[in-house]
């Protein structure tokens, strides 16, 4: 389309997407939280090791913070078409985003905005399932590729590096936000625990330890998270000095 672009065009607009996708969610996080709890699940985002190897590895799965930013700025301000457009895209990035957005939408569905959850749940759940019909239909019937991970016949780990790997990966889960999450245990347990299941459930170690940009499918959901747990942690009387102690 641009045939005189430069190799920098596609880093600057895959980076630029980057920024406006953690922009998105700053604005999200602030729909649902005040000071200190703000940058108590902020904070630890913005400079997170997923967020930062999502942003080094020029990957078009930064679309996937930037949609499910829009998507989650738009379900707090009440917007729901723009709400629904944002989890129909999100849903569109890659094979398995549309699980990602469907367990966040059903965990929504419990919220106030049932009605606007569960159509974005419905609309996540039509397009994976229209998805896998067309991969189907045009590929065969291999697999969606990201179910590969989950077989062996990837670079062989040792035992000890196969527990080590996932305990390293469950650490940057929690060091990244991801326990804000306990101040919403419904949250942590459907909607973080089975995506943090399935990277320990892979055989490929970039994708089993949240490597390069394989941390696009939690990142959502850890801002998501930290959102949800911000009105729990404004409750707070010991808020503040949890704050002076996380920084």
């Amino acid at each position: 389309l641009v045939p005189n672009a430069g190799h920098i065009l596609y880093p600057v607009l895959l980076s630029f997407t980057l920024s406006a996708g953690a922009a998105l969610w700053t604005l999200a996080l602030r729909e649902k939280a005040e000071q200190p709890a703000l940058w108590l699940g902020f904070l630890p985002l913005l400079f997170s090791v997923p967020l930062f190897r999502l942003s080094q590895s020029f990957h078009y799965e930064v679309l996937a913070l930037f949609f499910s930013g829009m998507a989650m700025l738009a379900y707090y301000r009440g917007n729901a078409r723009i709400f629904l457009a944002g989890i129909l895209f999100w849903s569109l990035v890659k094979e398995d985003t549309s699980v990602y957005a469907a367990l966040l939408c059903a965990y929504l569905s419990w919220t106030v905005k049932r009605k606007m959850a569960l159509t974005g749940l419905l609309i996540a759940l039509a397009t994976g399932i229209a998805g896998r019909i067309i991969q189907t239909t045009l590929g065969g019937a291999e697999g969606p590729e990201w179910t590969n991970y989950l077989r062996q016949g990837w670079p062989a780990l040792t035992d000890r590096s196969f527990f080590s790997v996932r305990a390293g990966a469950l650490f940057l889960v929690l060091a990244s936000s991801g326990f804000m999450a306990l101040f919403r245990i419904r949250y942590a347990l459907f909607v973080l625990a089975p995506v943090a299941a399935l990277h320990a459930s892979s055989f490929h170690p970039w994708h089993a330890s949240y490597y390069g940009h394989y941390s696009y499918s939690i990142l959502p959901l850890l801002f998501a998270g930290a959102a949800e747990a911000a009105e729990r942690v404004n409750s707070m009387k010991w808020k503040t000095p949890v704050l002076f102690l996380s920084c």
